[in-house]
């Protein structure tokens, strides 16, 4: 019988939330797991990233936070946003409060990777070393019986996510790589190169990125879908002969155009549509000049603005 791995798992795309769900997702996630959520968007940093970041790692004065052993095992360094750099320092002064606890109760030090715990073995116990985000509750370790400190608990972070994400009414799957997804793309939207978003997420390839060039493109629309250019070839011929209709029926004062609420038909349709601006395509531009059809000018002169009341 042939051996048979174990499956694999199936991609998933992670949503990307647009500028305003991000600012209603920071303002719904509660203390303490806010500051991290904010650092995730504005870092790029992964969650366990963030959560094992140590004191000596923030440097405050630069405005640089260092990342060790990333996702793919390579550190790297990534900007502290200038808006965190405060509660960052009001936060280490509480993290310092349970370290100052912590010694004067004889706790053993924070966890370290076993090869710096076997080269420095009291290295753990050293403020450099604490957590940036410590949990205020220690653990006991099943072996020793010690109380140690672990830091933030990574599901407690993923919970008050996608409970801030439903109470801030976004209806998408959130998660904290939700927030790395849209750090990122929102970089490359503001038009910072992919080299550079490619190196604050730590990819060393940049194929690894390119998905968010990817969505990018789709969301400009770059590829225009079939059905949209069926529904503008039906639509035209429909709303250009009420747009004749809707400039002939205008009258007003002041250099402004209003929409008389008789009127009906596909003129109507094509008031309700436009939500009191209508633009006009050039073909009837002579007609807007028409003697009884006042307009005002467009701030594009290739158009004709007619305002409906």
């Amino acid at each position: 019988m042939q051996e048979t791995g174990s499956p694999r798992a199936r991609g998933r795309i992670t949503s990307v939330l647009t500028t305003g769900e991000v600012r209603a997702l920071l303002v719904a996630v509660p203390q303490p797991s806010s500051l991290v959520v904010r650092l995730l968007y504005g870092t790029g940093m992964r969650l366990r990233e963030a959560l094992r970041l140590r004191v000596k790692d923030v440097a405050l004065a630069h405005g640089i936070i260092l990342v060790h052993a990333g996702g793919n095992g390579r550190g790297r360094a990534v900007m502290l946003p200038q808006s965190l750099v405060v509660p960052m320092r009001r936060h280490l002064t509480h993290s310092r409060a349970l370290w100052e606890q912590d010694r004067s109760a004889g706790r053993v030090g924070v966890w370290m990777p076993d090869a710096l715990d076997r080269g420095h073995p009291h290295a753990g116990a050293t403020w450099a070393w604490h957590w940036v985000f410590p949990a205020d509750e220690v653990s006991v370790e099943a072996d020793t019986g010690a109380e140690q400190r672990p830091h933030l608990c990574e599901r407690q972070l993923q919970r008050h996510i996608r409970e801030a994400a439903a109470a801030a009414g976004i209806d998408k799957r959130v998660c904290a790589h939700s927030l790395r997804h849209s750090f990122a793309t929102h970089l490359l939207q503001a038009g910072t190169e992919l080299r550079t978003v490619q190196a604050l997420l730590g990819q060393p390839h940049a194929s690894a990125a390119t998905i968010y060039t990817h969505v990018l493109r789709v969301a400009a629309g770059a590829t225009r879908s079939p059905l949209d250019a069926l529904a503008v070839r039906e639509a035209a011929p429909r709303y250009e002969a009420a747009a004749g209709e809707l400039i002939a029926a205008t009258a007003g004062a002041g250099g402004e155009s209003t929409v008389p609420g008789a009127a009906g038909g596909a003129a109507g349709e094509l008031i309700a549509a436009t939500a009191g601006a209508v633009r006009v395509s050039p073909a009837f531009g002579a007609a807007a000049r028409a003697p009884g059809a006042r307009t005002r000018a467009s701030e594009e002169p290739e158009y004709c603005v007619v305002d409906a009341a």
